[in-house]
């Protein structure tokens, strides 16, 4: 399997927006809708939750949820994504120079198990 590099940057470095832009009130609306839909997903399961279910739990119709992701699967997509970027950031905060494999091991489940409880009981928003 080949590694597909992601790039998480999406603002140009060193641009500036003003405050309330038209581009952040769009990354506010899809922070909300990855929001919901993470919540849905959690509680319902993947196969019970709908473009339409996470509309209606926002008070928005699906037509307004297809500004923002094309399908259910794109989604999805962005859910994991952003998952796995802060799993990165868990484990690059714990790597250290470790001649133990076993220690570097333990190190990363305890990443991994990290972002799973959080995510799962909401300790910190995923």
């Amino acid at each position: 399997m080949t590694a597909v590099p992601i790039s998480i940057v999406t603002a140009t470095p060193g641009a500036v927006r003003p405050a309330n832009s038209p581009a952040d009130r769009g990354q506010d609306r899809r922070s909300e809708i990855l929001a919901a839909a993470r919540e849905l997903m959690l509680t319902e399961g993947y196969d019970r939750t709908s473009m339409r279910n996470i509309a209606a739990k926002l008070n928005v119709t699906p037509t307004t949820l297809y500004l923002y992701f094309k399908n259910k699967e794109e989604l999805v997509f962005h859910l994991v994504q952003e998952t796995f970027g802060i799993l990165l950031e868990n484990l690059k905060s714990v790597m250290c120079p470790v001649t133990d494999p076993l220690c570097a091991l333990r190190k990363g489940l305890e990443a991994w198990f990290t972002v799973l409880i959080e995510a799962i009981w909401g300790k910190k928003r995923i």
